[in-house]
């Protein structure tokens, strides 16, 4: 009996053993059909395939503008460059004189030239470059900018009074044109404490000029339409229109005497409407210039 019980358990362990195998193998087989069957399983990434709809962080698209990143080599036009200077500023700590700038001219159409060595030069004189000079001898030629080929210098002394007498033949207003220059580098007049002009009687402003002169006696004085008056009286009868030196302050250049500082004086010209203006030059005052 204990015999049979034996061989009945060898043969079960037998039976046994082989079923786990069966089982084991059945179960390995299954597996490696899985793998081995060729097919692309869907659920399994492939890493060696690119994804098209994969933006690779580290791939720089050139067409692509990044709106975030400042192009440096573009201006911007709400950006205001320190070098660039404004047209519109004013540096107001530099004065400088307009040479180019023209005065304003006279819309009036009738002109009436009157010439500064035609005029009484009795009592005026004074020192220039070398010596004293008066009366007649204070008329210096220009032949190529002096609108008669002579002008009146040597003005340089407080006092001196250059006047102009003409007549009109009615009241209206006028423009008043003085053609100066200077044979000092530069010169500036002011209405106030320089040289004085009188219309009849009252003392005109006409602000502060300013001259460019040559440096030189002997060099052609570039004479200009420098200070014009607008619109003054003129009276029907007797006109008298006075250029006066009122400073005892020389310009200090090398060679001159000058005890004042005065413009050399071209001509006056006033412009009417429709009066007529005469006068009576004193044409021998240049007879032996």
């Amino acid at each position: 009996m204990k015999k049979l019980k034996r061989v009945i358990a060898l043969v079960l362990s037998v039976l046994c053993v082989g079923a786990t195998a069966f089982v084991v193998s059945a179960c390995n087989g299954g597996e490696q059909d899985k793998d081995n069957t060729g097919l692309e399983q869907p659920d399994k990434e492939d890493p060696g395939t690119e994804d098209p709809d994969t933006e690779d962080p580290d791939t720089e698209d050139p067409d692509k503008e990044d709106p975030d990143t400042e192009n440096p080599g573009t201006e911007d036009p709400d950006t205001e460059d320190p070098d660039t200077e404004d047209p519109d500023t004013e540096n107001p700590g530099e004065e400088t004189p307009d040479e180019d700038k023209e005065p304003p001219k006279s819309d009036k159409p009738n002109e009436f030239i009157f010439e500064a060595e035609y005029t009484d030069l009795d009592d005026i004189g004074g020192p220039g470059w070398s010596g004293s000079f008066s009366g007649v001898q204070c008329i210096r030629q220009d032949v190529d900018n002096a609108s008669n080929g002579y002008y009146v210098s040597f003005l340089y002394t407080e006092g001196n009074i250059l006047a102009f007498e003409f007549e009109s033949d009615i009241a209206e207003k006028g423009d008043l044109v003085l053609r100066l220059s200077t044979i000092i580098p530069e010169m500036w007049l002011a209405s106030d404490d320089v040289w004085n002009v009188t219309i009849n009687g009252v003392s005109v402003d006409y602000g502060d000029v300013y001259l460019t002169g040559t440096g030189g006696l002997n060099e052609v004085a570039p004479f200009d339409d420098a200070i014009v008056i607008k619109d003054f009286d003129i009276l029907a009868g007797t006109n008298v229109i006075e250029l006066e030196t009122v400073n005892s302050e020389p310009q200090y250049t090398v060679g001159v005497n000058m005890t004042g500082t005065a413009p050399e004086v071209d001509c006056i010209k006033v412009y009417t409407t429709t009066a007529q203006l005469t006068w009576e030059p004193i044409l021998e005052n240049t007879w032996y210039i």
